[in-house]
């Protein structure tokens, strides 16, 4: 007898450890899944941060781009490309030298922010892309003479590299918007 109930003992006690052991196992796939979810939720916040953060420094730059483009429409009117060699550039008329460096500056670092993944290049394209291409060409010997004179061959290169992604994108029709909706992304 002694025998039979330490068999039904065994019995029961191995077949409460699996019972806990599927238990446990349930509820680690449980948080797992939450664990999913909160790294979800978080990178679709980080998302929509990052497009935020995009919005409000491109809008700083489009101020910028405003003051350039009124004083180089001044010394360059319909909407000439920049002669670096004219006297209204070389006399610097109009403040034509400074409005373009502080928004060159601007875009500059808007752009490292870009190609290194800090801002949203689909949110920036959507709010300016057209129009930045078309501003870089406009300014572009300028570009080319500080680099020049700088004798720095890197001097705006995340600038024009954006621009030359921007201009592929735009060839390809390829969709600009590719992450419409951060909680989609990451669901």
């Amino acid at each position: 007898m002694l025998n039979v109930i330490e068999s039904i003992a065994v019995i029961i006690s191995s077949f409460t450890v699996v019972v806990g052991v599927v238990i446990a196992i349930m509820q680690l796939r449980k948080m797992q899944s939450g664990n999913n979810l909160q790294q979800k939720s978080f990178l679709a916040d980080h998302e929509r941060r990052k497009k935020q953060s995009t919005i409000e420094f491109t809008y700083q730059v489009l101020e910028e781009r405003i003051k350039a483009t009124k004083s180089i429409n001044k010394a360059f009117p319909n909407k000439e490309v920049v002669n670096v060699n004219s006297r209204a550039y070389t006399e610097n008329l109009e403040d034509v030298r400074g409005a373009i460096s502080r928004y060159l500056n601007l875009m500059e670092r808007i752009s490292v922010g870009i190609n290194i993944g800090v801002y949203d290049l689909d949110t920036f394209m959507r709010i300016t892309g057209v129009a930045t291409i078309n501003f870089y060409k406009r300014i572009e010997p300028i570009i080319l003479e500080k680099r020049k004179v700088a004798n720095r061959s890197s001097l705006y290169c995340d600038f024009e590299k954006l621009v030359k992604d921007m201009m592929n994108a735009y060839q390809k029709d390829a969709p600009l918007i590719q992450n419409d909706n951060a909680s989609i992304r990451y669901s």
